[in-house]
């Protein structure tokens, strides 16, 4: 796990189960600390884009059109798009105001309406206030370092929207989850500071999870996802819950990519183009993934029946994981074992059961496996057992009293 330091931002309060709450500052000055960046334009620390219009014609794009009923300079006319320095894209702007030659834009935000131009006059100075749409965690973050250090450790951004203004100071806060975004952001002068008061940046374990895609089965890996989670607020070595959530999830997230390679094997089967010899490439493939498949999940599963004893963890363990518990274990240990049921032995001992394990018509017709008494379905239930297991290890991690410290 990795460590965050101390100039970092820290976890002030817990608020309810799967969120922590932060305070964080941000100026928007060149010799400050980072604590809040732009996905789209950039840190707040960077300096704001003064344009002359005469002496950086390239920056800036101006539409001449001429007043009815009055003469106008060459240079006077209409802006209608402008170019900021390493952008590729021009972006619309709206005025804020103007004080003498001195005119201060705004940057037209996603879904607001058309908006009237700016006027511009020659010998005008533009000056357009930095706009900062997002607020992003980073473990290791060294808030002075450059900005390719500043991106090492990215967990996750937050949209974040202004809530007030004093002099010198734009309050703002994160947008909450399944809040209806505007595309508003916060627009930021020439020395002000961002802040984000207590109880205003608040990490919801739903938000992170909601962000890593799925699978092509619709599961959604789990690993990332309560990696970033445990590793905020995170300092010195992992704690043994944390490690134990962790390698439960990655089994589950094994599985169901091995169930994706049982999927694709199966889709070959189905070619009537294949040759013996690639039909019979395809099955035992198909065969060696279940089996592995089988293990991960087996696994996983002890962990989540275990949890509570091993790490104290409150969670109720879903019905239908203890009821498949006999299933389950008896064929993982089937395929762990099977040295031992190619003999015909269990434990060392004869069992006319074992060689059961070996008959595959019901595998690869009814994705199905059958092992004695044993059933589990490939196709239903065990999608089922890792969505239930997930659920569970996500309450289980979003619990207060495995939240990060």
């Amino acid at each position: 796990m990795p460590n965050i330091p101390d100039d970092s931002r820290s976890v002030e309060e817990h608020a309810t189960a799967g969120q922590v709450a932060f305070e964080a500052s941000a100026q928007a000055g060149a010799n400050d600390a980072m604590a809040a960046t732009s996905r789209h334009n950039g840190p707040t620390d960077a300096g704001f884009e003064t344009v002359g219009v005469e002496r950086k014609k390239e920056l800036v794009r101006v539409s001449l059109k001429e007043r009815e009923g009055s003469r106008v300079s060459p240079m006077d006319g209409w802006l209608e798009t402008i170019w900021l320095e390493g952008k590729v894209e021009p972006v619309r702007v709206t005025l804020e105001e103007r004080v003498g030659s001195r005119v201060l834009l705004r940057q037209v935000d996603p879904e607001e309406p058309e908006l009237p131009k700016v006027q511009i006059y020659k010998g005008d100075e533009l000056l357009v206030m930095q706009a900062v749409s997002h607020l992003s965690e980073h473990t290791g973050l060294d808030p002075k370092g450059s900005t390719a250090s500043r991106n090492t450790g990215f967990l996750f951004s937050y949209r974040v929207v202004p809530v007030r203004r004093e002099p010198g100071i734009v309050y703002a806060r994160i947008l909450r989850r399944g809040e209806a975004d505007t595309g508003q952001r916060i627009h930021v002068r020439p020395g002000e500071r961002i802040t984000f008061e207590r109880g205003s940046v608040v990490a919801e374990l739903g938000h992170i999870d909601a962000m890593e895609p799925p699978t092509a089965s619709g599961y959604v890996p789990l690993s990332p996802v309560l990696w970033t989670w445990l590793a905020l607020g995170a300092k010195g070595p992992a704690p043994a819950r944390t490690l134990y959530i962790l390698a439960a999830a990655r089994r589950l997230d094994t599985a169901n990519l091995l169930l994706a390679t049982i999927e694709q094997h199966r889709e070959d089967l189905k070619q009537n183009a294949l040759t013996s010899p690639a039909l019979r490439r395809a099955m035992f493939e198909l065969i060696g993934a279940v089996e592995l498949a089988v293990v991960a999940l087996a696994r996983a599963l002890t962990m989540v029946r275990g949890a509570a004893e091993a790490i104290g963890a409150s969670t109720p363990v879903p019905q239908m994981i203890v009821e498949s518990a006999p299933a389950i274990r008896a064929i993982r240990d089937a395929y762990e074992h099977i040295e031992e049921r190619a003999l015909g032995k269990v434990r060392n001992k004869q069992d006319p059961a074992t060689l059961t394990i070996f008959e595959y018509n019901e595998l690869i017709d009814q994705d199905r496996i059958t092992y004695g008494i044993h059933q589990l379905d490939l196709a239903t239930e065990v999608p089922e057992l890792l969505h239930q297991a997930r659920a569970f290890l996500i309450e289980t991690a979003g619990d207060e009293s495995i939240a990060p410290r």
